[in-house]
């Protein structure tokens, strides 16, 4: 389902506001953690007037193993950066990114593909919830880097992950809605300042409908 975009400056979206309900999603978890991970890698393409996000690629849920998350996500992490860059055009974006999650605390982890000039925002956590009554469900948001990863926000960041409980049956259909920011660099302009467009994605996390992700 294609939903409608914000773009430009955006107003800071993750402290709680008792107007719009949305809330910063915590930065902790308490164990058990996941035993498992799913990936999705998030394009935005131009088409025609439009911007058209979406996810690249499907797949199932993963077991980690014997694996550490940390060394799951490090090895996401773009080393270089190449293809082209996008320069948005005015037209609001649209976006189905949705992800079907039932049964078992999961890793989700979030990789930024394409165009090469896009960001998470450095100037905010990449993630918040629409409804701060969903966020008891989410938690250990991290930014990562290939250096490293913290709960804040760091510059160059195209990697984030973190915990998402679905609601256990017989309560099993639920959908529950995040904001996602990232930037799109936009250059310089004639004065030497840079340029960016900030985005605000709306993706949801839903069972059922979404893109798969149980085997």
């Amino acid at each position: 389902m294609a939903t409608a975009l914000d773009t430009g400056n955006l107003d800071a979206v993750f402290e709680e506001d008792s107007n719009n309900h949305r809330a910063r999603m915590l930065d902790d978890w308490t164990p058990p953690n996941p035993a498992r991970y799913v990936v999705r890698t998030i394009d935005i393409k131009r088409v025609g007037t439009e911007l058209i996000a979406s996810f690249r690629d499907s797949g199932y849920v993963q077991n980690l193993g014997t694996q550490d998350i940390r060394d799951v996500v490090r090895g996401l992490v773009p080393v270089t950066l190449s293809g082209p860059e996008l320069s948005a055009p005015g037209a609001s974006p649209t976006t189905p990114l949705d992800l079907q999650l039932k049964n078992y605390p999961t890793y989700v982890i979030f990789v930024l593909g394409e165009p090469s000039n896009m960001r998470f925002n450095p100037d905010k956590k990449a993630m918040s919830h629409k409804n701060r009554d969903d966020r008891n469900n989410y938690g250990r948001l991290r930014h990562v880097i290939a250096t490293r990863e913290d709960e804040d926000p760091l510059d160059d960041c195209r990697v984030v992950y973190f915990v998402a409980k679905p609601l256990s049956p017989p309560a099993t259909d639920y959908k529950h809605g995040f904001n996602l920011n990232v930037r799109l660099d936009q250059g310089l302009d004639q004065d030497g300042n840079a340029r960016a467009l900030d985005i605000e994605i709306d993706p949801d996390i839903r069972y059922p409908g979404g893109s798969v992700t149980e085997p």
